[in-house]
């Protein structure tokens, strides 16, 4: 087994656990018990990451934010992925995210990400990232703000295409699914 064919093993139910928690109330999307992320905020942080993971950095092409016109109709005017937000950031846009573009967008990237891994070839997860190509990524279009710079960092350590689509579109995911279930599972007990 390649690395790739271990990836769709492995990401075969990722899409079915977000729809999973997507398919929830709105108000259960919304809430923050404890204030915690809310699950809509974790979900549209998974898609932003994997958006930007696989298709900047993993191939180099337009993120599917942009091409679908996705910011207006999330109303979120945030282009990060939002790793450090701060308390009130996650309560506004757990607040006034769009739940159904928010779910429009899920799918948009997981049929993205599905296209992208598809054309990949074992050897091209080999390609190394460059540490300058990362930086006008944050710079230039805006994906990590200034006070998550420990984010670049991370990335600049990581050497090649293979560690950014396990990373970005699999384990990552992966943790705010478990996040985003506990908070439901907290919900059901309040």
């Amino acid at each position: 087994m390649d690395a790739l064919q271990f990836f769709w093993l492995r990401r075969h139910n990722m899409p079915a656990a977000g729809a999973e928690l997507l398919d929830a109330p709105d108000a259960i999307l919304r809430a923050r018990p404890h204030g915690l992320h809310s699950i809509a905020w974790l979900l549209w942080h998974v898609s932003r990451c994997e958006d930007v993971g696989v298709n900047r950095i993993v191939v180099d092409r337009c993120q599917v934010l942009d091409e679908g016109g996705w910011t207006d109709r999330l109303q979120v005017a945030r282009r990060d992925i939002g790793t450090e937000m701060t308390d009130a950031e996650v309560a506004a846009l757990s607040t006034t995210i769009d739940l159904s573009a928010l779910r429009a967008y899920w799918q948009a990237v997981t049929e993205r990400t599905t296209e992208v891994v598809r054309a990949l070839r074992p050897e091209d997860l080999d390609v190394p990232v460059s540490t300058e190509y990362l930086r006008r990524l944050v710079v230039e279009e805006g994906v990590i703000t200034t006070t998550a710079g420990w984010v670049e960092k991370v990335w600049n350590q990581q050497p090649n295409r293979g560690w950014f689509l396990a990373q970005l579109a699999l384990t990552h995911g992966w943790e705010h699914i478990a996040s985003g279930r506990v908070v439901r599972e907290l919900l059901n007990r309040i």
